[in-house]
């Protein structure tokens, strides 16, 4: 047995439907739909009711919220290798008849 539904007064907040709130964000019903399921943006779906309702301010505190730049990667942190020290030596080369002899391979 679940717990009695709760009533919840939006007041005179703007409710939005989540094809509305796709537009308002500039967004796919898909992202809107993905950020509700991840917790991202709040949504209720009213008692005996199909339709997910958003908050206007809940969705543009998620769809305008402020940039946090990443800091810079520092390029000393790990030292990059070319593609060629990491891949073993060519069949047929030389470099390959080496490995092989020095019990590499």
């Amino acid at each position: 047995m679940g717990s009695p539904a709760r009533e919840v007064d939006f007041g005179e907040q703007r409710k939005l439907s989540v094809r509305d709130a796709a537009e308002r964000a500039g967004v796919s019903a898909k992202t809107v739909r993905r950020a509700i399921e991840r917790g991202d943006l709040r949504a209720f779906r009213p008692t005996g009711q199909a339709s997910i309702v958003l908050l206007e301010a809940d969705l543009d505190a998620w769809a305008f919220r402020p940039v946090v730049p990443r800091a810079p990667r520092s390029r000393s942190a790990a030292p990059v290798t070319s593609l060629h020290s990491r891949r073993a030596a060519a069949v047929g080369s030389v470099a390959r008849l080496d490995a092989i002899e020095r019990g590499e391979v």
